[in-house]
């Protein structure tokens, strides 16, 4: 499997700059050059949106922005794009969002891994903002058994 890591410094609360970032990183990519797009923690929002959290506009944008990179998914069926966005939680109670990693292939959402150990030191505050995970779980990609952890939870245990 050939992954690529982008190392990036995506810009806090700039989602659409952020997602032009994507946008021309998948097109320096060749077809076949590589299976796995990897890019970092909250790629999407920048790292740390902190009470941008808290807007309901913000969170609506990010979902919007999940839509497009389907989109831009389905154009490149050879490369898969594991990401980082903030992401409903479902229910009413609790902080309503993950600290989430998005796997995406051909336009679809193949995987959704949420950060179980949310930091609460020096400036990090996840816990004020997101829910945690129970647990972590591996996922079958490409004849492969794959897992995605966020950040902390590569070097801790739940």
């Amino acid at each position: 499997m050939k992954v690529t890591l982008a190392q990036v410094n995506p810009t806090v609360g700039d989602i659409s700059g952020n997602l032009q970032i994507l946008s021309e990183i998948v097109e320096t990519i060749s077809p076949g050059e590589t299976d796995l797009l990897v890019l970092p923690e909250l790629f999407l929002t920048g790292y740390p949106p902190m009470d941008l959290l808290e807007k309901d506009w913000f969170i609506r944008r990010t979902a919007e922005a999940v839509r497009k990179i389907l989109q831009l998914s389905r154009s490149r069926e050879d490369l898969a794009i594991l990401l980082g966005c903030p992401l409903s939680t479902g229910v009413l109670t609790g902080k309503g969002l993950f600290n989430s990693a998005l796997l995406v292939e051909k336009g679809n959402i193949l995987l959704k891994s949420y950060k179980s150990l949310l930091p609460t030191y020096d400036v990090f505050d996840e816990a004020r903002y997101f829910s945690s995970s129970l647990s972590v779980e591996p996922v079958d990609f490409r004849g492969r058994k794959i897992g995605i952890t966020i950040c902390e939870d590569a070097w801790n245990s739940p």
